[in-house]
């Protein structure tokens, strides 16, 4: 029995948070304030727009998708979202130097276009994925030959 508790305790102690929840919860709103999380729906919101037809659309189609964006994934929710996974994949220490890195003049570059980063690497990746799976798919049996 005693081995069972020890065993235990020893597993809970490897899955909790790496970090402090606190440190975490910081360096995320360093480096996704409001207003760049707003950016991202912003861009997020013009991406979805242009792969949806637009026959028979309401005139204020986007700003509808936009505020159906910020109801199903709320900034409060994406920021603790977030701070867990650096908790969970940072100590304090780690924590600490992102966060310097994010104070400093390149850091805070860095977290400024990311999302355009992102997005520049999610539309090639979009234009590119559609010519390629399905001989892909076909190469490896999951869809039959021709």
């Amino acid at each position: 029995m005693k081995r069972l508790v020890i065993g235990l305790s020893l597993l809970l102690s490897c899955t909790a948070f790496a970090g402090s929840p606190q440190k975490a919860h910081a360096l995320v709103l360093l480096v996704m304030p409001h207003d760049r999380w707003q950016s991202m729906i912003d861009q997020k919101t013009k991406q979805m727009m242009a792969t949806m037809p637009t026959a028979g659309m309401p005139a204020d189609a986007a700003a509808r998708f936009k505020a159906v964006m910020e109801e199903v994934i709320p900034y409060d929710e994406v920021v603790d979202i977030d701070a867990q996974a650096f908790g969970k994949y940072f100590d304090d220490g780690e924590l600490d130097s992102l966060r310097k890195f994010y104070e400093s003049p390149v850091g805070k570059k860095s977290a400024r276009l990311m999302p355009e980063l992102m997005g520049d690497a999610m539309k090639h990746v979009m234009q590119v994925l559609p010519q390629r799976m399905p001989a892909a798919l076909e190469r490896h049996g999951l869809l039959p030959k021709k």
